[in-house]
């Protein structure tokens, strides 16, 4: 547990708490400015189909809010899940891109 800690201090991270328990992370690495890569999303199996992966991603894509370019890699399988937030397939099938411009991103 202290590893997965201090990974999540590392960068952009949010975790899910039952109590105590950590049962769900996502985390990102980034280049301070620009591009951003989901690199983990993870759900305890206990706490899957709940909505944790769900609550997750959208706490994390605030986090990330600044960044115009935000991309990860799935399984087919699960793609809709990012879909549903705004991430689009590439003509990859495995790879999907969420392209987000801001203010923040764009300073005058």
């Amino acid at each position: 547990l202290d590893g997965i800690a201090a990974v999540l201090d590392s960068g952009p991270a949010v975790g899910a708490w039952d109590g105590d328990s950590l049962i769900g992370f996502a985390r990102a690495v980034d280049d301070t400015k620009f591009r951003a890569y989901v690199e983990d999303v993870v759900v305890h199996a206990d706490y899957r189909r709940c909505g944790v992966a769900s609550s997750l991603i959208s706490r994390l894509l605030d986090e990330l809010r600044h960044f115009e370019t935000i991309s990860l890699f799935c399984n087919p399988a699960i793609a809709g899940l990012y879909e549903a937030r705004g991430f689009q397939r590439l003509s990859n099938p495995d790879v999907v891109l969420h392209r987000r411009q801001t203010r923040e991103s764009h300073p005058n």
